[in-house]
């Protein structure tokens, strides 16, 4: 089960004027452990992929079109990838078997990847959303959801124009041993990260009036944001504020943070009428000596 699902992978010699659609639509639910691949040669989790080149075995690509699509939604699942998660992504390597080079516009191709986690753990070496292979020229699209869930990766790639998208619903971190439980928010552990894309951040969680919440979504040894990079925030309720999230130095590493805080909605006290008075004679004093000291 290393490639799954939504993924365009053609081995023929020759790839003429063809064209190939992969649409593929995958649910797993309540599996305590799932391997995904042996090893980190065979151990790839796709979702929306188009890969072509050195590794399907293709000797040449002329004018081909491609699309794949992919939706994946996997709830109450601890996962482990062996190799990498591609959700959204256009592979196809400039020199092919045989020292054949690929021509920038030789393939038109659209991959569109949606993975939605929910109250799961995954654990990959990489994960990458939404990438075009650099000498290809096609459309893709990714978008990763933890609602709310863990990931842990070594590395984090969000391309411009993807992006993942991140659910508060308490003021818990998510982890291996509490998903399932209620008031967590969405958590990644990393190595690398580079955020070029969009990240959502959807507010389902209300703080006690006058209360603020450290919401830590990312920890990473080194995190990097591209200045494509964006941040939307979703479902704040009134006198609820989310602040931008900000990457913040820890003791190992960095983290990428926000704030989650409540309006106190208890009105400033009014003064009285014997408060009122005393304030009147300190101000007439006070106007008295300025005189005097004229």
């Amino acid at each position: 089960m290393g490639k799954i699902y939504g993924k365009t992978n053609d081995s023929d010699d020759t790839i003429a004027q063809t064209t190939i659609n992969s649409i593929g639509t995958l649910l797993l639910t309540d599996i305590p452990s799932l391997m995904i691949g042996t090893d980190s040669t065979n151990g790839e989790f796709d979702i929306g992929v188009i890969a072509l080149g050195d590794d399907e075995g293709d000797t040449g690509v002329n004018q081909s079109t491609a699309t794949a699509q992919g939706t994946v939604t996997m709830a109450n699942v601890k996962a482990e990838v062996q190799s990498i998660v591609r959700v959204g992504v256009i592979d196809i390597s400039s020199s092919l078997e045989g020292g054949i080079t690929v021509p920038s516009s030789a393939t038109t191709s659209n991959a569109f990847g949606t993975l939605t986690l929910q109250s799961l753990s995954l654990d990959s070496p990489s994960v990458e959303v939404g990438m075009v292979a650099a000498n290809h020229e096609g459309t893709a699209n990714g978008s990763l959801e933890l609602n709310p869930s863990y990931l842990k990766a070594d590395q984090l790639i969000v391309s411009e124009g993807d992006r993942v998208i991140l659910n508060v619903n308490g003021p818990t971190r998510a982890s291996p041993g509490n998903l399932g439980s209620d008031g967590l928010y969405a958590a990644i552990d990393a190595d690398n990260v580079m955020l070029a894309g969009e990240v959502v951040i959807r507010v389902n969680y209300q703080p006690a009036p006058g209360d603020s919440e450290t919401i830590n979504l990312l920890n990473a040894n080194n995190i990097t944001i591209d200045p494509s990079a964006s941040v939307l925030i979703e479902g704040l309720a009134s006198g609820i504020r989310l602040t931008n999230p900000s990457v913040v130095a820890a003791d190992s590493g960095s983290r990428y943070q926000a704030v989650l805080s409540a309006a106190d909605p208890r009105p400033v006290p009014a003064l009285g009428l014997w408060q009122l008075a005393v304030l009147a004679l300190l101000i007439a004093g006070l106007g008295g000596g300025l005189q005097r000291r004229r």
